[in-house]
């Protein structure tokens, strides 16, 4: 998890206000960000592959 001071120290650095209320979303933004980067590191390919879609027949229109 990462820490409120790196969180409101990135903050300040690119100019932008700190406000201690909004630390932990930014936490659970971050923690999301690296869950998503771990299953791409274990399937690299996984977006290159075009997904398969099923259409029944009822669905389509003459």
């Amino acid at each position: 998890m990462v820490s409120e001071n790196f969180i409101q120290n990135g903050l300040f650095s690119q100019g932008l206000p700190t406000y201690s209320n909004d630390t932990p979303y930014i936490q659970d933004i971050l923690a999301t960000i690296c869950m998503a980067s771990k299953s791409l590191d274990t399937y690299p390919h996984i977006n290159q592959i075009p997904p398969i879609t099923i259409v029944e027949k009822e669905l389509l229109r003459p």
